[in-house]
């Protein structure tokens, strides 16, 4: 699916850049008369991206459905088996750009994690500390993406939350996938650990753009110097790996002292708030 969703965006102008090309400026123009230097570019480019990601998901919609269905992908298995929930693909049909920064931070989530154990070919899936740091720095790769294209530090963590929360659903029920429940909370945690972490470090300009939007190599080393807990902590910047989750992080993800379901390890879809 982010296949497809990658070559439509090819046909636009790149917004990862800081400015335009004066090839891209001179297409913007056409679309949006009133924007005619890089300024009015600058000033604008949060309407223009979702501009950019609702053409898209309009161009998109019936081919990615077609090839979906043909591939049987509709009928959704759990994310581990290489194919999408159907909070993903519906995401990812009418969020295709926004979509596609976030799958392509999950790579970079992974060249950090092996970078930084100094281990190619380290298992990323475990339950440890390399997933806790993976998460993490996923969630602050995507949030630092979405604003670099956007400027939009608030839109930035709101679709990565989004998106990234629904790639814990199964759709049987609708809920958290979680294989027990201390692996639900953890993922759950630190995703909002880093998207947290990285929206607080993107300033704004005076007109409310985003900038000191964190690179890759500073997201690296600021994930590498979280400190993993096993147990709740104060500490906000705290990672965890957990054994199981205490009332602390129950209360910290708004799920404490609400239905929750240890017999089927599911939470319920309405009840998380993160």
């Amino acid at each position: 699916m982010f296949a497809w969703i990658d070559e439509e965006i090819k046909k636009f102008p790149n917004l990862d850049n800081d400015l335009p090309t004066k090839r891209e400026l001179v297409f913007i123009t056409k679309i949006f008369p009133a924007i005619k230097n890089t300024d009015d570019f600058l000033k604008n480019k949060s309407v223009i991206f979702d501009y950019l990601n609702l053409t898209v998901s309009l161009q998109l919609k019936e081919v990615l459905k077609t090839n979906l269905l043909k591939e049987k992908k509709a009928k959704i298995k759990h994310n581990d088996d290489g194919t999408y929930n159907s909070s993903e693909i519906q995401n990812g049909i009418n969020d295709p750009v926004y979509s596609g920064k976030v799958y392509n931070a999950s790579f970079e989530a992974n060249y950090i994690c092996r970078e930084i154990f100094n281990d190619p070919g380290i298992n990323l899936d475990l339950n440890d500390n390399v997933n806790a740091i993976r998460h993490a720095a996923w969630n602050m790769l995507s949030v630092s993406k979405i604003a670099q294209a956007s400027l939009n530090k608030w839109k930035a963590l709101q679709k990565a939350e989004v998106l990234i929360t629904s790639h814990e659903y199964r759709d049987i029920p609708f809920s958290l996938e979680v294989k027990d429940m201390s692996t639900g909370t953890m993922d759950a945690y630190n995703n909002l650990v880093g998207r947290t972490y990285c929206y607080n470090t993107i300033g704004q300009t005076w007109f409310g753009n985003a900038n000191n939007i964190p690179s890759y190599d500073k997201i690296k080393a600021a994930v590498k110097n979280f400190s993993i807990v096993t147990v709740s902590a104060t500490d906000q910047n705290a990672i965890y790996n957990l054994s199981t989750p205490s009332l602390n992080t129950l209360n910290l993800l708004g799920i404490a002292n609400e239905a929750y379901d240890y017999g089927n390890n599911t939470i319920s879809q309405k009840l998380v708030r993160f």
